[in-house]
């Protein structure tokens, strides 16, 4: 890259061009020295390591500093070197911050005409907003973190003033960084420095990431100063109104009483919240971890696709992963939580109506666990006849579902074809489908990881298939493979896997199980070895073109996120007459009767039903 000169790169953690200016981003350790002024035109920074000297130029654009958890000497040595009208990045060096978002950030501050700017930090453990800037309610109130531990959907569309930044990352103009107070935390001391200039903008597009404990500013020190936004106009255009405050306890309060150390700042404040969005509000919540290492759990995506169908029926929806299964500052604007139950266990939200959908592991469930929810659904005709019996609320039938604007018929991709075809990592263990396959000499593709210690490598396509992409994979398969974990098989839970490549127009050849009869003949189940084989080698039995065409579009109709979602709002709009008129809860038979239409098997032949 022109006008770059790197030495001993180890300090460098990234460097690039972003929107045609020039982007410098530098670890930089709590003993390095910074030297050397500029020349005429230049931003520079040199950085003296104890064992990598490292010099780094750049002819113009925006200097990327990343620094640890408080603002040193040496920081403050690096931004000297800055013109005062230059942009400069502040980041933690656990921020994690997209190009694209150091953008956003430089166009908005320059066309606010402000002098510091900030992304919304989301949390990377929990996935909720954890800083949006700084507002004051009043001159006797310490600062508040605006909203903080809400889901991402309550942000604001457009920027806004805040009465000060104090985020773990932050562009600010050289001429303010040179004015922060050297070793102070670093979010204190970008937190003073400020408010003292009247705070900054925050920009709700670009985004970024930080763990929970980074850059942790001391709100109550943040200074008062003259001119404080008013909080109300940030939040109206995300449909929320303060109708007041309040304040949090104070730990260690009789301690703290006895000393005589009660000063100001022990409690932090936040606003009463009311929700003017006519809209229902669903919060899905999965065991999936936020962040890139929860996107590929199959959790994920159903769970997308269940919120997205709620979106297009009206509804307002929002995932919460595994480190947002409760949201105290926050969860009380839920109207409704569904718990997507696998793996976890989650708590229930006190202030909204709790749905349980407990789509896999269901020995892992108990009577007491859906005994403290108000409805229950299990993706298991038998099972949900099971536990109905001993739970004392109503437990529906559910069944999973496909997004059918994803998983459809159409076109093949000869890089995604094979003969057989499955997708799914190995649990540690070696599946039995595809170790009967693999034993018939049956040339099996497979996506997923931990398979190298069970099969030959030629096997393995991928050790990852996006979720994008495997429609195209099922359709460009003779046949598909599929299984179940034991207790879903024993219990009747029909593998999601099953409605994705049917809909798609697959054949699927899958381990004994109940109620395959709904997929009208492309689900076909083996008993041994021997009859996989025959299964997947012999085309008699299985639908034509014309007929897979039929049923594929059967189920994406009848089995689809939307009828899901569809089945979900009657439910709840069931409950909710029932206690605005005063009248007795729906009957577990009248719930049912509801969820029927979307779960039972279709007797019928799927031509007579396709229209």
């Amino acid at each position: 890259m022109p006008g770059w000169l790197v030495a001993g790169g180890r300090a460098l953690s990234a460097f690039r061009g972003v929107a045609g200016r020039t982007v410098l981003a530098l670890r930089v350790p709590r003993r390095a020295l910074f030297a050397r002024a500029p020349s005429a035109g230049e931003a520079a920074v040199a950085a003296a390591l104890p064992d990598a000297p490292v010099s780094l130029r750049q002819q113009a654009g925006v200097a990327v500093l990343r620094t640890g958890e408080s603002w040193s000497a040496a920081a403050a040595a690096a931004v000297e070197q800055l013109a005062p009208e230059a942009w400069v990045l502040i980041a933690h060096h656990t921020a994690q911050i997209a190009e694209e978002a150091i953008a956003t950030l430089v166009d908005a501050a320059e066309r606010g005409d402000v002098d510091a700017a900030q992304p919304v930090v989301v949390d990377a453990a929990s996935g909720t907003v954890r800083d949006a800037g700084i507002l004051v309610a009043h001159a006797s109130s310490p600062p508040w973190r605006i909203l903080e531990g809400h889901p991402e959907i309550d942000l604001p569309a457009s920027p806004y003033r805040v009465a000060a930044i104090a985020a773990p990352v932050v562009l600010v103009r050289g001429g303010l960084a040179r004015t922060l107070p050297r070793g102070q935390p670093l979010g204190a001391a970008i937190g003073s420095a400020t408010a003292a200039v009247g705070g900054g903008v925050v920009v709700p597009s670009a985004r970024a990431r930080a763990s929970s404990g980074a850059a942790r500013l001391p709100i109550a020190r943040v200074l008062r100063a003259s001119e404080q936004p008013e909080p109300a106009a940030a939040l109206r255009s995300a449909g929320l109104e303060i109708d007041g405050w309040s304040a949090g306890p104070i730990e260690r309060f009789d301690a703290l009483l006895d000393r005589n150390e009660l000063v100001e700042g022990l409690r932090d404040v936040r606003p009463v919240l009311r929700r003017t969005d006519p809209r229902r509000r669903w919060a899905i919540r999965i065991g999936a971890p936020a962040g890139p290492r929860g996107d590929g759990w199959g959790d994920t995506p159903f769970a997308e696709g269940l919120a997205a169908a709620l979106e297009r029926a009206g509804q307002q929806a929002f995932i919460d992963r595994r480190g947002a299964m409760a949201r105290p500052r926050s969860d009380q604007l839920d109207d409704v939580t569904v718990s997507i139950r696998g793996l976890y266990r989650m708590p229930t939200n006190p202030s909204s109506c709790n749905i349980l959908w407990v789509i896999s592991h269901p020995d892992w469930v108990s009577a007491d666990e859906l005994r403290s929810y108000d409805l229950v659904a299990a993706a298991s005709e038998p099972w949900a006849r099971r536990m109905a019996r001993v739970a004392s609320v109503p437990v529906l039938t559910l069944l999973q579902a496909t997004d059918a604007s994803r998983f459809h018929p159409g076109s093949t991709d000869a890089m995604l074809a094979s003969d057989v075809l499955f997708v799914g990592r190995t649990r540690e263990v070696f599946r039995p489908i595809v170790r009967d396959a693999l034993r018939e000499r049956i040339d099996v593709d497979l996506y997923g990881d931990g398979w190298e210690p069970f099969v030959d490598a030629r096997h393995i396509r991928a050790q990852h298939l996006p979720n994008i992409r495997a429609a195209v994979a099922y359709r460009s398969a003779r046949r598909v493979l599929n299984d179940h974990w034991p207790d879903m098989a024993e219990h009747g839970f029909l593998s999601n896997r099953l409605f994705d490549a049917v809909a798609s127009g697959a054949r699927v050849v899958t381990d004994p199980i109940e109620g395959l009869e709904r997929f009208g003949g492309a689900v076909r189940a083996y008993h041994s070895p021997e009859q996989l084989r025959a299964l997947v080698m012999d085309d008699d039995g299985w639908p034509d073109e014309a007929r897979m065409r039929v049923i594929a579009d059967r189920v994406r109709l009848e089995e689809s996120f939307d009828a899901r979602a569809a089945t979900l709002i009657e439910l709840v709009e069931q409950r909710e007459r029932a206690c605005r008129t005063g009248g007795d809860q729906p009957t577990p038979a009248a719930l049912q009767a509801t969820a029927h239409e979307s779960t039972r098997a279709d007797a019928a032949e799927p031509s007579d039903r396709s229209h």
